[in-house]
């Protein structure tokens, strides 16, 4: 209801992103226990087709709320969902006129199998933290294929990696801007945010100028796995990799003028590793300015980015069709 009223007030301008909670501190928020990966997304994947029937409940003009006739809801065009599965019931429908770009746009971030499957299956939009090109191109490759298995088409899902982008006039200046942000970086909560990502680990134990540690795969969850293998590949120092995390939380960055930003971004876009980046900026308003004002213009100089927008509702401008996605059975 929350969700459908807003994209209603927005003229059809908003997205859910579905997150199932990464710590056990999220679901003590929600007096709950932390459930193993495969019950988070088992939950997830009833708890995302019972709100997108909701939204399918009621069709357009459902609700004319006519006071001369007396007539709120006309019953045609109003449908109970009579949901019944392992985690919900659920009878409907909702009072809530219909989108219009037919629903909220669904954004989905998982890394994990679980979570990849859950993306392939009922999201429009997936963010996702590739470090490298070979990473994101795997990843793309990955999802695409996950969802023509449930029927989808697959170039009607988004994949935007996030990027981080220092932009400079010059090369220098960029630099200068990067320094200046390391040097803001607390040694202790760096360390401590890279630690979040590994479990059973303790970081505060190995020298910070020493090699990256060798770690057991146990403990590399998630986008962890992005910082172990940049320190394997390019044999990182521990202070190094917790900088990265700190700078970057393990996505895609780029450092240097507009050209050398939008040739990484390019490449990426025409490579199969992306199909646009959610972008990361390291200050605000800096960052968002300077890519307004330098990248910006290069991205339409050749060709990579719109003039106009395509039309009112956040679907339109990504270039998304409306289908329903694709029910499990319960």
């Amino acid at each position: 209801r929350e969700l459908g009223s807003i994209d209603l007030m927005s003229g059809g301008r908003a997205a859910w992103n579905i997150v199932t909670g990464a710590s056990p501190t999220d679901a003590l928020q929600f007096g709950g226990e932390y459930a193993s990966l495969e019950d988070r997304y088992g939950r997830a994947e009833e708890y995302v087709d019972v709100v997108t029937a909701l939204w399918d409940s009621v069709k357009a003009g459902a609700f004319p709320r006519d006071k001369k006739t007396g007539i709120y809801a006309d019953p045609s065009k109003v449908r109970a969902i009579d949901h019944k599965g392992k985690h919900y019931q659920v009878k409907g429908p909702l009072s809530v006129d219909r989108s219009p770009q037919e629903r909220p746009i669904i954004i989905q971030a998982g890394q994990s199998g679980p979570g990849r499957t859950l993306a392939a299956r009922t999201a429009d939009l997936i963010f996702t933290a590739q470090s490298t090109y070979d990473a994101a191109r795997s990843f793309y490759a990955d999802i695409k294929q996950r969802a023509a298995t449930f029927g989808r088409d697959p170039q009607a899902i988004k994949i935007m990696p996030g990027v981080a982008l220092i932009v400079g006039e010059s090369r220098a200046e960029a630099d200068d801007k990067s320094e200046a942000l390391a040097a803001l970086i607390d040694p202790a909560v760096a360390l401590k945010k890279l630690q979040w990502f590994l479990d059973g680990v303790d970081l505060s134990v190995y020298d910070l100028d020493a090699p990256f540690p060798d770690l057991p795969a146990s403990a590399i969850l998630s986008r962890a796995s992005n910082y172990v293998a940049a320190a394997r590949k390019e044999n990182l120092t521990l202070r190094e990799v917790m900088n990265r995390a700190a700078e970057s939380n393990a996505h895609f960055s780029i450092k240097g003028t507009a050209e050398d930003v939008v040739d990484q971004l390019e490449y990426w876009f025409k490579n199969g590793a992306a199909d646009g980046f959610n972008l990361l900026s390291a200050t605000l308003p800096d960052t968002l300015n300077d890519i307004l004002r330098l990248v910006l213009p290069e991205l339409r100089r050749r060709g990579l980015f719109r003039d106009e927008y395509e039309g009112p509702t956040l679907r339109e401008n990504l270039g998304i069709p409306f289908a329903p996605i694709p029910l499990r059975h319960y």
